[in-house]
């Protein structure tokens, strides 16, 4: 008999009955803080005119404090609910959101292909948004679902072999893609609202993955759903552990001088998967044994900004080691392991200098990484992903077709995006420009534009083996990441 994952946090009606009325209290206090603080950040896409501003000191800024004093003692009270219920409840630390009706169908053979996309969307408190120059969070949570959903099933092609192009990387849609990672999807009503978009597509979906308590509130990924068909699956009843199919892992930053009440830990689900009504992604047959595939995936994102100390390392270091506990605890004999994923935005990349302790992880030696030539050293198609904050409400930025265009050009994409130059990791990332050379000219170089900080890697001993890789400009102007899209493969040896 198998257990049964919850769609709420919680396993009694009553803890989520008093979780909503908690919600209910504190999300319009919540809101409206952040539009009070909002109300003194401004963006580049802001009017910077004396009338927009006195507009908001004198008119916007007074009424959401009154409003804010307003709901002072329900969001007060709310919060002290909801922190006990979390103190107190046995809480699931995500929602599982599933179709209602059963989706079925027969045993099938294992499809040869699986594609997963990682994106970082900062989905945050609007105040957060404006620190990071990006328009209303409103607004774009809804645009970003929409147009994560603008897939072309024709561009699934493997582009990794003979010679890569860079025109055949960077693409301005997304392929066909079977599973969704999101980082930064911070509040759980923006990460129900992305379920709701993308459903139809993707029916099954982990969201408000994080672990609240009276030291601070960790989380904000989306393991997001699986194609029509597949689902999420927990081990049988009579695998050795009898673990949960999620593992909510605690990644500690012990070295860290950073608060550990805001970065201390970063809560990541690692996921096993399989199809509905076999319990596995399909058959596939080695050496003479019909076995059930199945496949891990696990959602990261690393700690931003960590100074002289090796956070990073250390959390890609523990990671690889729990992902690998995970798996010993939750295969059974019958199945066969096709793929191991690790993604997300990583914090890191694999050029600057002053993230060579990555560079040299001992993860690299399990996982591949098809935009690796070697430490400290991309292959030469790769483009960075994370980028200059004050450009990202500039027009060339918002066109999905022209931001393509300058992703192609070793100058104009260094204006664009961060160098690969990176000594340490302080937040002048975020205001950073280009330097220029020793003439004052923003020339190309080989590290111009290249801080590719959102990752996607595969084990090395999956059957499944990179084919594709791409780099897309389909959310362009909504978020200070370009999305990242791997193609896996099981090649023709693998079957009878």
């Amino acid at each position: 008999m198998e257990a049964v994952l919850r769609d709420s946090r919680y396993v009694h009606n009553g803890w989520k009955i008093l979780d909503g009325v908690a919600c209910l209290l504190m999300i319009p206090f919540q809101h409206v803080i952040s539009l009070t603080i909002s109300s003194f950040v401004f963006t580049c896409h802001d009017k910077q005119s004396i009338i927009q501003r006195i507009v908001r000191y004198l008119l916007v800024c007074p009424l959401m404090i009154l409003l804010s004093l307003v709901l002072l003692p329900f969001g007060t009270i709310g919060y002290v609910i909801w922190m006990l219920i979390n103190a107190l409840a046995d809480v699931q630390p995500f929602v599982y959101a599933c179709p209602l009706g059963e989706m079925q169908s027969g045993r099938k053979k294992f499809s040869n292909k699986i594609t997963v996309c990682s994106s970082n969307v900062c989905i945050c408190p609007e105040y957060i948004v404006r620190i990071n120059n990006q328009r209303s969070v409103y607004w774009r949570s809804g645009e970003i679902g929409k147009r994560l959903l603008n897939q072309d099933s024709s561009l699934n092609k493997q582009n990794l072999s003979p010679k890569v192009s860079r025109e055949n990387v960077i693409l301005t849609e997304l392929p066909d893609v079977d599973v969704i990672m999101l980082q930064e999807v911070l509040e759980r009503i923006f990460g129900y609202q992305m379920y709701r978009l993308l459903r139809d597509k993707y029916p099954y979906c982990l969201y408000d993955v994080g672990c609240h308590t009276f030291l601070g509130n960790h989380g904000g990924l989306e393991i997001s759903p699986m194609k029509k068909k597949m689902v999420w699956w927990m081990p049988r009843s009579d695998a050795p552990s009898k673990k949960r199919f999620v593992y909510s892992i605690k990644i500690s930053n012990k070295e860290s001088s950073v608060s550990p009440i805001f970065v201390c830990k970063w809560l990541w689900p690692f996921c096993k998967f399989g199809h509905i009504d076999s319990k596995d992604l399909g058959l596939v047959v080695k050496n003479g044994k019909e076995l059930h595939a199945v496949g891990y995936f696990a959602d990261m994102h690393a700690q931003a900004f960590q100074g002289k100390d090796k956070v990073v390392a250390h959390q890609l270091q523990e990671a690889e080691k729990l992902v690998k506990r995970f798996i010993e605890d939750t295969t059974v004999e019958d199945e066969l392991v096709v793929c191991t994923v690790l993604g997300g935005d990583f914090n890191c990349d694999n050029m600057s200098p002053g993230d060579e302790a990555t560079q040299n992880s001992p993860i690299w030696d399990q996982y591949e990484d098809p935009c690796r030539e070697r430490a400290g050293e991309d292959k030469p198609w790769t483009i960075g992903t994370e980028h200059r904050q004050p450009k990202m409400n500039h027009p060339f930025v918002q066109d999905s077709h022209e931001f393509r265009r300058i992703l192609l050009d070793d100058v104009q994409r260094r204006y664009f995006i961060l160098d690969a130059d990176v000594q340490e990791q302080t937040m002048e990332l975020m205001t950073c420009g280009p330097k220029p050379d020793s003439n004052g000219n923003v020339t190309a170089t080989k590290w111009g534009g290249r801080r590719r900080i959102d990752h996607l890697l595969c084990h090395k001993e999956s059957l499944l083996s990179p084919t594709g890789f791409w780099f897309s400009t389909v959310i362009a102007g909504l978020t200070d990441h370009i999305p990242v899209v791997l193609m896996l493969e099981l090649t023709k040896e693998h079957y009878d």
